[in-house]
């Protein structure tokens, strides 16, 4: 039988009474307790993680509520430890790594991007398409073939194809836009 609306309403708003007095019955010990083991800023985080685990697995907190919700700020201060220990041991290597290891100059790198874009609108409709669904959504020949409603093969000789368009295209494109010589 389905229960009726009146009965799930009923239902939520036991668990949510259940959750409001877990919540201001154990909320200022759960904050001590992140308080004397966390930096200030990350005090309200890592209490909103132990209330919202504890909503999550209402049925099981257990009578005596503090040593779960205690072990569970535990864990995720521990969470929190080891996200921070991997970003600053991110921060080391980028900062280890050399300036021109990031490419090139971003002038230079606006030029070779338009020089790619006016010369993918330069191409057909289909030979563009087959591109971009390599190129920017990732597509195997395999996805490709089902986007286009084409076998495989098709979907190689067509990409073959389009992308010595594509070539030939960005060569005319840098052609007509270097001084010429002479």
């Amino acid at each position: 039988m389905i229960e009726s609306r009146p009965a799930i309403s009923r239902v939520m708003d036991e668990r949510s009474g259940e959750f409001d007095r877990l919540y201001d019955r154990y909320k200022p010990y759960v904050d001590a307790f992140a308080r004397r083991r966390c930096d200030l800023a990350s005090v309200d985080d890592v209490v909103s993680d132990v209330f919202t685990t504890a909503w999550r697995r209402l049925d099981d907190v257990p009578a005596d509520a503090l040593p779960w919700l205690y072990r569970t700020a535990h864990n995720a201060l521990r969470t929190r430890y080891r996200t921070n220990q991997r970003w600053a041991l991110l921060s080391q290597k980028l900062a280890a790594i050399p300036a021109e290891r990031f490419g090139a100059d971003p002038a230079v790198m606006a030029g070779e991007r338009q020089s790619v874009l006016d010369s993918l609108a330069s191409l057909s409709d289909e030979d563009r398409e087959v591109i971009l669904l390599v190129a920017w959504e990732g597509l195997s020949h395999a996805e490709i073939a089902t986007v286009l409603e084409i076998s495989s093969g098709t979907v190689g000789v067509r990409l073959h194809r389009a992308r010595k368009r594509l070539r030939t295209a960005i060569d005319d494109y840098e052609a007509q836009r270097s001084p010429t010589d002479g």
